[in-house]
């Protein structure tokens, strides 16, 4: 079935990403890489994140050439200094983004491991022994 018409008229357009085709996974607006929808709140979680270290990321950048423009104005920047300065400021802001490849730890423990072996611990688990 095509499914770009209508992933290209709706306000949100959501591709799953192995069972999805390539024009559906281009149509949409959000392509996920599992085919596992109760994952979208992951996902919708690392998007607000990365709006989040992006803004930091801008406001470090942009203050930063700030200051080095108005060192040098005031004649007390040097070139060497100028991309000193601004070279650090690129690394804190890479190093500021690579914060987004922590995973986050999941909400509840059980997402892992399924309900049945939630439930259970390692004492109640039989070992292969006993169920000979």
């Amino acid at each position: 079935m095509n499914d770009a018409p209508a992933l290209a008229t709706a306000d949100i357009g959501v591709a799953m990403g192995a069972a999805g085709g390539g024009v559906a996974i281009e149509t949409a607006d959000i392509a996920l890489m599992h085919d596992d929808l109760l994952r979208s709140p992951e996902a919708l979680g690392l998007a607000r994140r990365t709006v989040r270290v992006m803004r930091q990321n801008i406001v470090l950048a942009v203050a930063t050439v700030a200051s080095l423009l108005a060192g040098v104005f005031a004649g007390g920047v040097t070139m060497a200094i100028g991309m000193l300065v601004h070279e650090a400021s690129v690394l804190a802001v890479i190093a500021n983004a690579m914060r987004l490849l922590r995973r986050r730890r999941p909400t509840r423990p059980a997402d892992d491991v399924g309900p049945a072996l939630a439930a259970t611990t390692s004492s109640q688990v039989p070992s292969p022994a006993t169920m000979a």
